[in-house]
């Protein structure tokens, strides 16, 4: 059986054990936590740095997909070129109608110009 003169003897030993390692467990849970806020407070900077690159990432985002919904679509553009198309035919026919219209022209100088010389 354990005597109170063994409790006696080993109770000073028993309190320096336990308060040894409530110190250690103590100072790490501190290390940690001063080394913590020390990380902060050197990368406070970048962190807002990111922040602020981050929020005008997202507002040019915004912007793109405003600008973006506000494009022609393919059906757009293929409407856009059958137009195009209908201008080039009718371009093509004027073209022919001004060159038929220039020979006649020519034509009619020519007969005038020779009876001005006869």
């Amino acid at each position: 059986m354990v005597t109170f003169d063994a409790i006696a003897t080993l109770w000073p030993i028993l309190l320096v054990v336990v308060n040894g390692v409530y110190s250690h467990l103590t100072a790490r849970g501190k290390a940690n936590e001063s080394k913590i806020i020390e990380i902060e407070a050197v990368h406070t900077g970048e962190i807002n740095g990111l922040r602020s690159e981050l929020s005008s990432a997202t507002e040019r985002i915004s912007v793109l997909e405003a600008t973006g919904s506000q494009l022609p679509t393919y059906s757009d553009l293929s409407r856009l070129d059958g137009r195009v198309t209908e201008v080039a035919k009718s371009v093509s026919e004027i073209k022919g109608e001004i060159r038929a219209g220039n020979r006649l022209l020519d034509n009619i100088h020519k007969v005038l110009l020779a009876e001005r010389g006869e």
